[in-house]
């Protein structure tokens, strides 16, 4: 049997709340694409329908300050 190799490819959202609370979200697999208006549609939709609220002390969603590509290579040797 081979070598197993897997990739894998996420966006790492980094979220903002007023009382200073952040939060990671990570979405696999994102569809591709232009990534800038994609997460501006994202931000903008979060904001104007209070979707998101901090868990700390129910802070105001500010923004998404961050959004980082991960992309990710796993082999898994075959020893036998």
């Amino acid at each position: 049997m081979a070598d197993k190799v897997t990739e894998t490819n996420e966006l790492k959202f980094e979220f903002a709340f007023a009382d200073g609370d952040t939060r990671i979200y990570r979405l696999k697999n994102p569809k591709s694409g232009n990534l800038r208006s994609q997460i501006e549609a994202i931000n903008a939709m979060i904001l104007q329908n209070n979707l998101i609220i901090g868990d700390k002390a129910s802070g105001a969603f500010t923004g998404i300050y961050r959004v980082t590509r991960v992309n990710k290579i796993t082999t898994t040797l075959d020893i036998s």
